[in-house]
């Protein structure tokens, strides 16, 4: 849940995370080759908020390719092997 507060609004508004979409949703690398994933968030009041740098990113098979957690490049794809591998994005908020 995350908690917004708007100057001469008391109490603080409240806006909780309905979804979380990664995008692009389908990706195919060779071994080597590199991409980016973006998770974003879609809040109970209908905005969207990327959040790729607050959410933790996994591989279900770190064989075939690996998802980074560092910093900068949090969500970003290395190639690492033959066959499919679902990344896994959570988010989760104050």
């Amino acid at each position: 849940m995350a908690v917004f507060g708007l100057l001469g609004c008391n109490p603080p508004v409240t806006v909780a995370t309905s979804s979380l979409e990664i995008e692009p949703a389908e990706v195919s690398l060779q071994r080597g080759a590199t991409a980016e994933l973006t998770a974003t968030a879609k809040l109970s009041d209908g905005t969207k908020v990327n959040v790729t740098s607050q959410a933790n990113w996994s591989s279900a098979d770190e064989g075939v390719l690996t998802v980074s957690n560092d910093g900068a490049t949090k969500g970003a794809l290395n190639g690492i092997g033959i066959g499919e591998a679902v990344v896994t994005a959570t988010y989760v908020t104050g």
